[in-house]
């Protein structure tokens, strides 16, 4: 075969190995697309009904065009034949062109006609278009490491177990009495935000006791090798996650055992949790009951410092952030950014080294 005929060949083959890579990611992404991503785009176009009765500026025209067309899309019926990945993959990366495009962002987030429904859409759009991203990110990563030939992909099926809101769960008097911290309006104030009172912290406090429980990804990791623990003897002791762990995963996967990542952001997110599992290698299980008694009194250390006017709410600005913890003193927080700084490109560097091996 000649130098060209065989280049062709290899850079077909290659972008079918991608395709069918692709493929299995739309397939693993099916139950959320059907049940979460394409249920929210529509509410979230429902809810933003005004916005394509109204005239734009000329700079959004385009950018309005471009959302009418995929709300067509997102409302459309799957056409005779049509096969369902083929939906999705349509869908998900248009969704990943639209939220590449600079002037859709800014008519839904920062323009005149932006609204929090408008804010919502966004989001919806985002999230939905991040599995292309994500699949991109991937090739790319494949495309830089030597070794990536020898590496194994496994698509980890999320957890069947529902994951219900707590039963019996503690009210916000039983939780500051656990922390021996007064129930009063001034240390509401110190700990949830000035603007706060007792009676409102009670009612948003017992309201999100019975929000559903998330196993976050990190977590399925976990059980997944905690079930095939040969594989993780095998493994590098850390996890890429396409961005830093939440509070509560990463001091679980310190306490389970020092796997390492790319850091820790420090928030708080919706209800957190270790689902049932069964099917666990020998000692997996008391291992990862230490771990979750070890972050209990992680969170509970976090928390006992929040009542001592050492540390105060902070608003993040992140795609689906919420407030985080964080020490008051500037100079604390900017000698605590550099060292995070320090370890983070440190441990990439340990583990870029064992993958080049």
């Amino acid at each position: 075969m000649k130098g060209n005929s065989l280049k062709v060949y290899l850079e077909t083959e290659s972008r079918q190995v991608e395709n069918r890579l692709w493929d299995r990611m739309l397939e693993y992404q099916y139950e959320r697309l059907e049940r979460t991503f394409i249920p929210d785009l529509r509410a979230s176009f429902k809810g933003c009904a005004d916005l394509f009765n109204v005239q734009v500026k000329h700079d959004f025209e385009s950018a309005l065009l471009e959302l009418s067309s995929f709300r067509t899309l997102v409302f459309d019926m799957p056409l005779a034949g049509q096969k369902l990945i083929d939906r999705h993959n349509t869908l998900v990366t248009k969704a990943f062109d639209l939220r590449e495009t600079r002037n859709v962002q800014e008519l839904l987030r920062t323009s005149v006609h932006a609204t929090p429904r408008t804010a919502k859409l966004w989001e919806s759009i985002y999230f939905l278009g991040r599995i292309r991203t994500a699949f991109l990110t991937f090739l790319k990563t494949a495309h830089q490491l030597p070794s990536f030939s020898n590496v194994a992909i496994h698509l980890i099926a999320r957890e069947k177990t529902a994951q219900n809101a707590l039963e019996g769960a503690l009210r916000l008097k039983d939780v500051f009495n656990l922390l021996k911290i007064p129930l009063t309006e001034s240390s509401i104030k110190e700990v949830v935000g000035q603007k706060w009172t007792v009676m409102r912290a009670e009612k948003e406090f017992a309201s999100r006791q019975k929000q559903k429980l998330n196993v976050h990804a990190e977590v399925q990791m976990v059980l997944f090798f905690s079930r095939n623990e040969g594989h993780f003897k095998e493994c590098v002791p850390y996890f890429g996650c396409s961005k830093y762990c939440c509070f509560m995963c990463s001091h679980f996967l310190r306490a389970y055992g020092g796997i390492g990542t790319r850091g820790c952001h420090g928030r708080l997110f919706k209800p957190w949790t270790v689902p049932e599992a069964v099917s666990l290698a020998v000692g997996q299980a008391e291992r990862i009951a230490r771990a979750v008694r070890q972050l209990q009194k992680d969170v509970q250390k976090e928390l006992r410092l929040a009542g001592t006017n050492e540390m105060k709410q902070q608003k993040t600005s992140v795609v689906g952030g919420s407030s985080v913890v964080s020490r008051n003193d500037a100079d604390v927080q900017r000698r605590r950014r550099e060292l995070e700084q320090q370890q983070m490109k440190a441990e990439q560097g340990r583990v870029a080294e064992r993958f080049r091996r």
